[in-house]
């Protein structure tokens, strides 16, 4: 959304600005340009991402994205292992309700399966889950194929720790599942990821003579910044090896200091909530943290 977009120009023109205040006077151009170059930028994206919305080709958008309205169809008991699934992997849904496959007294139950549509426009319901233990799979296109693509859909089979699906008619399919569902391994936060480590490794070379007077090991600082450079490291990465985890270049610090009084099956369990709730600003801080403490 628009917010990604301007966070991204302003941490660019940040980093652009840093290397600028090291460079000669003779290569120096005038800082209007850049000023000039992030104003342009936050202007075009914003308006073109915004045109492209409008016309159906993108689904940017100027808010944060909002929760799905989910209703679950299959079973009392299909629906409360689907949210159990969804608790499990931190699925932020409004779950409206269930629509059943036979008529219900439970609490959440909306209807039976022939009235789906008519609960669809009712509670203006933008996602669906069907449970494939209640409804066979023909039932299923058939109920898609009728509904239209302006909604989300997605199929849970019994005994499944996965709910697959695509998220709009612009995906090609992503899944909610204990095993895969990391932030990290999301393509805006691997980019994001990438241009904090270069960002940084670029700012640490620059600033080299600082790190002598600062750093116990500066020498072995600058190694890591050049590797992390040219991609063979990342400055933050797990605590432990792990082969379940979205993979990560070697990392020149932990994303939690002092690892070894960690126990291994805490370390895994850290391991696991870094890579599920990841965000660059979890390794500046990180990064910070070590650097002020003398710890990289």
């Amino acid at each position: 959304n628009a917010r990604r977009i301007v966070s991204g120009i302003l941490i660019g023109t940040v980093i652009i600005a840093a290397i600028y205040g090291f460079l000669d006077m003779e290569y120096r151009t005038s800082r209007m340009l850049i000023l000039l170059g992030t104003f342009w930028n936050l202007i075009f994206l914003n308006t073109y991402r915004g045109l492209l919305s409008l016309l159906g080709w993108s689904d940017f958008s100027f808010r944060e994205t909002q929760n799905k309205r989910l209703i679950i169809v299959g079973s009392e008991e299909s629906a409360g292992q689907v949210q159990d699934l969804l608790g499990k992997v931190r699925v932020q849904r409004n779950l409206l309700g269930m629509v059943t496959p036979r008529p219900s007294k439970e609490e959440q139950a909306l209807g039976t399966v022939k009235d789906l549509a008519i609960n669809v426009r009712r509670f203006r319901a933008n996602e669906l889950i069907y449970c494939l233990a209640d409804i066979p799979p023909s039932k299923v296109m058939e109920s898609m194929q009728g509904l239209g693509p302006k909604l989300s859909y997605r199929t849970w089979a019994p005994g499944s720790s996965s709910i697959i699906g695509s998220s709009s008619k612009n995906a090609s399919g992503d899944l909610y599942t204990q095993d895969v569902a990391y932030q990290i391994n999301k393509p805006l936060q691997r980019r994001s990821k990438r241009v904090l480590d270069i960002g940084l490794a670029l700012f640490s070379i620059v600033l080299f003579p600082i790190h002598f007077l600062w750093l116990k090991h500066a020498g072995r600082f600058l190694i890591n910044a050049g590797l992390v450079l040219i991609g063979q490291k990342t400055w933050v990465a797990y605590l432990s090896e792990t082969n379940e985890l979205p993979k990560l270049r070697k990392g020149v610090i932990p994303h939690q200091l002092s690892p070894n009084s960690i126990p291994l099956k805490t370390q895994h369990q850290l391991d696991f909530f870094y890579a599920k709730d990841y965000h660059w600003l979890l390794d500046l801080r990180v990064l910070g943290r070590a650097y002020f403490g003398r710890a990289i």
